[in-house]
């Protein structure tokens, strides 16, 4: 799920709110859209990138890194709640 909010008092900045199941779900989308991503960065500052939940290694090293860029990256681990279950209970 993606989502973008442009914020109008403040333009031009935007949010964008990417949800995905587990770390196997950004892999192919991340494969798909890394050069559109790039020419959009090309246009782009990121000044924040939150991560909810617990990615990866591989994962927080590509964000740690999107083509040496510098930017404010926090990851926030999951502290509670109920986390969707992979398949159903029965």
């Amino acid at each position: 799920m993606v989502d973008v909010v442009i914020d109008e008092e403040r333009t031009p900045l935007a949010h964008s709110f990417l949800l995905y199941r587990d770390c196997d779900a950004v892999r192919p989308p991340w494969r798909l859209s890394g050069p559109y991503i790039r020419g959009v960065l090309e246009c782009c500052t990121v000044r924040h990138f939150e991560v909810f939940g617990e990615p990866d290694h591989d994962i927080v090293a590509a964000l740690k890194t999107p083509g040496g860029a510098s930017f404010r990256f926090v990851v926030f681990p999951r502290l509670a709640g109920l986390p969707r279950l992979e398949r159903p209970v029965r």
